[in-house]
Formats: C-alpha cells, structure tokens, sequence
C-alpha cells in the first residue's frame, strides 16, 4: 500500500482539527449556559432565604 503524499493529507486534518474544535467550542457553549442558569437559580433561592430569614 502506497502512502499518500503529505500535502494531500494536510487539508483533512485541518478539517478535522477545525470540526473537532467548533465542537468543543459548542459544548463549551453548552455547559456555560448550563451553569449560568444553575447560577441564576441558586441566587434566587438565596434571596428567597435572606426574605424568610428577615421575616423572623
């Protein structure tokens, strides 16, 4: 079986470099919202405490 020459494989590898890293970028995009939303709920659920807690 006969290699091919380098510069043939090159720009597959750059195109799977590039898929690989659009989808981490997306996952990473991902988890971020994710985390932004568990963020939100747990600020919500202080103030709320902070509220019964100034009640008493």
């Amino acid at each position: 079986m006969t290699a091919l020459p380098a510069e043939r494989t090159i720009p597959n590898d750059v195109a799977l470099l590039r898929l690989a890293i659009r989808e981490r970028d997306a996952a990473i995009r991902r988890y971020r919202r994710i985390l932004e939303e568990q963020d939100a709920q747990l600020a919500d659920r202080e103030r709320l405490v902070a509220e019964l807690i100034a009640e008493q």
